[in-house]
């Protein structure tokens, strides 16, 4: 009797430790993880991984926190959807199949539930996570590490009411968002959201006071909005803000004569019934981008009494955005404030404005304190993005990248080789640039050089970046906190984009 019980114990555990086995395979170590790091954001995150069937999953919950989404489980439906923004990814146990809003994909494997978890394989980031969130995202297997790097903001919503005297618009984010606004139609604002997507529940509202209907689209490269408004509205302003994210566009009856630009913060006059287009207000170079180098997070150099590149940047912008101003030119500026932009987003911004010089200004760093003096930048193509095929190594195609194809929103954001058609222009500019910052500041010359900057490989203008000097550089950095230097500094760089521009008028 002893033994039979023995035997019936022993075989009623075998099954029991087999389940054991089967459920703490799945249970993920400490090494099964991916780490992802968000670009242009300090923080990182990890995502639990288990094998299955010789596949790599990621745990669902670990990818919610990560992006900051929320789950919700139908027990009708057995369902499980995951939010992220305003877009929905809904999908189903041993399914490969899920939704993201109204559109359906196949996500190569199914999901599982394993050890009391949902399991999404790799491939759900790129088919379904990365569209959901509008994010690229790359992936190094052999290193373990995901790069997220979102393309642009969502607008989530369109509201028109009443404001003082005018009627405001409000556009509503689902994050922070770079913008432009112009009036460059009669009775139309354009505002244009680089990089930025329409929600999927978005309504239109009807026009309301003076704004007679507001029209979106989602173009490749972003949102473009067309504000259409009445004969009495004369001006407007636009201005970005926070708690919650969204751009405002406040028109009224009558305001300030000015030339509209983007970051708007201050007036701009709409274009009289009378009168032409902004491109007819003249041939030849007449409009400037300038682009402070740094803001938010990327603080730049900083000098030893504590000088933020950022900030002596963004100071010499102003200066130069006086000056030009006097001169006649219509200047843009691709940030007025200490915030956050994207180097390929500042290329967007130039081009979606039509802006016929781009200058970038940056405080030069290095890592030795000796370093000093000023120097002009133009765009090199790096090698890696060259091929010996033929037609010469000046036109060669782009290689293939290593990890695949980017999808086609963020292959459309790179603009690789947009700044190629302009590399005599941008040299012509950087020379004039230079002979004036030789003639003007008491500060070594460092001369001309290329250089494969990000920041000007997408403009289709000519485009330069401008040190002034560096700030790493005890003596530099006292310069750039100068405001008597960063006049003169402004000044010459002025005098340098006027010299070209009367040589590109002779030409």
């Amino acid at each position: 009797m002893h033994s039979m019980r023995s035997r019936t114990t022993t075989a009623a555990a075998i099954p029991l430790a087999m389940a054991v086995l089967i459920a703490l395979s799945f249970v993920p170590s400490s090494a099964d993880t991916y780490r992802i790091a968000f670009a242009g954001e300090p923080r990182e995150d990890r995502v639990e991984t288990i094998d299955v069937g010789g596949a790599t999953y990621l745990r669902l919950s670990d990818l919610a926190r990560a992006f900051g989404g929320a789950r919700h489980w139908n027990p009708k439906t057995q369902k499980l959807t995951l939010v992220t923004d305003t877009r929905r990814i809904t999908m189903a146990e041993e399914s490969a199949i899920v939704a993201i809003g109204q559109d359906v994909v196949n996500v190569g494997r199914p999901v599982v539930r394993k050890a009391g978890a949902y399991w999404v394989p790799r491939s759900f980031l790129t088919r379904a996570l990365a569209p959901a969130t509008n994010s690229e995202i790359e992936i190094d297997a052999s290193e373990g590490t995901m790069t997220v790097t979102r393309l642009g903001a969502r607008v989530t919503s369109v509201t028109i009411g009443e404001r003082g005297r005018g009627t405001v618009v409000i556009l509503g984010l689902g994050d922070r968002a770079e913008f432009s606004a112009r009036n460059v139609q009669r009775g139309v604002i354009e505002v244009v959201l680089p990089g930025a997507v329409l929600s999927d529940t978005l309504a239109i509202p009807e026009g309301a006071g003076l704004v007679s209907s507001v029209e979106l689209k989602e173009l490749e490269n972003g949102v473009d909005v067309a504000i259409n408004v009445r004969t009495a509205a004369k001006s407007y302003s636009a201005e970005f803000r926070r708690n919650p994210y969204r751009v405002e566009i406040v028109i009224e009856p009558g305001g300030a004569s000015e030339i509209p630009s983007p970051a708007l913060r201050e007036p701009k006059s709409l274009l009289p019934s009378g009168g032409g287009a902004f491109a007819d207000a003249g041939s030849g170079v007449t409009t400037v981008m300038i682009d402070p180098g740094g803001g938010g997070r990327a603080t730049g150099g900083v000098g030893r009494a504590g000088l933020l590149g950022k900030d002596a940047n963004l100071a010499l912008a102003r200066e130069l955005q006086a000056v030009l101003r006097d001169e006649g030119f219509y200047v843009f500026m691709t940030r007025t404030s200490d915030s956050d932009v994207m180097p390929k987003r500042r290329a967007e911004i130039a081009n979606l404005a039509g802006a016929d010089v781009f200058v970038s200004i940056q405080c030069g760093a290095w890592f030795s304190s000796a370093a000093g003096g000023f120097r002009v930048l133009y765009y090199k193509l790096p090698k890696s993005y060259a091929t010996p095929a033929s037609g010469g190594a000046e036109r060669g195609g782009l290689r293939r990248n290593r990890r695949g194809d980017r999808p086609e929103a963020a292959r459309a954001l790179l603009w690789n080789r947009v700044q190629e058609d302009h590399l005599a222009e941008s040299r012509s500019l950087a020379r004039a640039v230079h002979g004036r910052m030789e003639a003007a500041l008491p500060i070594p010359d460092r001369g001309i050089r290329r250089v494969g900057l990000s920041v000007l490989a997408g403009c289709a203008m000519p485009a330069i970046q401008v040190e002034a000097s560096y700030i790493t550089n005890r003596d530099g950095e006292a310069l750039l906190a100068d405001r008597t230097f960063l006049r003169d500094a402004a000044r010459a760089i002025a005098r340098g984009i006027i010299d070209y521009r009367s040589s590109s008028d002779r030409g």
